[in-house]
Formats: C-alpha cells, sequence, structure tokens
C-alpha cells in the first residue's frame, strides 16, 4: 500500500529513529497526505527542541521522493532581510512562496502540499488570519509552539509534549 511505503520512507528520512508517538504521528501524517477525505489542515504544536522542523526537512525530501510537489514556508530570507522590516520580511517571503504554491498548480493541476514550519509566529494577527484563509481546501501542515494560533482554523490539531502526541 502507497502509505505504508510513504511511512517507511519517511522514518527513513529522520535523523533518528522515531519513538512510538512520533510513528503515530508519522501515520497520522500520511493518512493526512493520501486521503482525500481527510481536513485540509493539519497542525502541529510542539515546544522548541520537540522535532518539528526535522520532520519538516524529512517530509520535504519524501514528498520530492514521491514526485509530489511542495512548498516550504519558513520565515526566512536574506533579501527581504536587507529591504524591510521584520514584518515586511516575512509577508515578502511568504507572498513569494503562496505565488511560488500557485505556479505549481497551475504546472501541476494540483496545489502542492503547504509546509509552513513556525510561520505563524513571526506574523501579526491580521497577517495570520489572512495567511490561514489561503490555505483551506489545501492540504497543510503547520508548525508553531503558541497554541492559541490554532484558533481561527478547522483542521486538525495536535500537540507534540514530552515525545508524546496528542489530539486536541
Amino acid at each position: 500500500m502507497l502509505s505504508d511505503y510513504f511511512i517507511q520512507r519517511l522514518s527513513e528520512n529522520l535523523p533518528y529513529v522515531p519513538t512510538e508517538e512520533q510513528a503515530d504521528l508519522i501515520a497520522r501524517l500520511s493518512a493526512f497526505l493520501w486521503d482525500d477525505n481527510v481536513p485540509s489542515v493539519f497542525l502541529l504544536k510542539g515546544y522548541a527542541g520537540t522535532g518539528k522542523t526535522s520532520l519538516i526537512g524529512a517530509l520535504v525530501k519524501t514528498l520530492e521522493s514521491f514526485e509530489r510537489t511542495c512548498v516550504l514556508l519558513a520565515p526566512t530570507g536574506r533579501a527581504a532581510k536587507v529591504f524591510a522590516s521584520q514584518g515586511q520580511q516575512r509577508s515578502a517571503v511568504l507572498s513569494l512562496k503562496l505565488a511560488e504554491a500557485a505556479g505549481a498548480q497551475k504546472i501541476t493541476g494540483e496545489h502542492p502540499v503547504m509546509l509552513l514550519d513556525d510561520v505563524l509566529s513571526e506574523l501579526d494577527e491580521t497577517r495570520q488570519s489572512y495567511l490561514l484563509s489561503r490555505m483551506e481546501h489545501r492540504q497543510t501542515i503547520v508548525t508553531a509552539c503558541d497554541p492559541d494560533l490554532f484558533r481561527r482554523t478547522s483542521g486538525r490539531v495536535y500537540r507534540m509534549e514530552g515525545g508524546i502526541l496528542h489530539a486536541l
């Protein structure tokens, strides 16, 4: 089954052997990505050092090996840092990435999986709402430390705490 193979490949692409709870998370991510009947947003909350960014890196590598287009949104951008305030930098990078995703959709006929790694904490409330509204009806995985950031979406929310995954 494709989902089982995806789980195996994602686990192999991690820089560590996943715990039982992390393996459960990987299975849920696989179901999210390969099942058309799941919500469009998968939200993963976890404190710094819980492996969210390592997971996102492995997920990008795995999706690419499955020839699945994805766009990584993370609050970085060297050129933006030179020319704009911090808020403007974040907005500029996100705008470029959203445009990249729209271009990928035109080429492939399907919207890429959106991976937002700790992006929301860098934005004001208006920009957070705007960004989350653009993710509806698209497969999107979001990581953040602040659970209040997820209250503006109808997606599934999970919390990783002490290596244990909890559905909220």
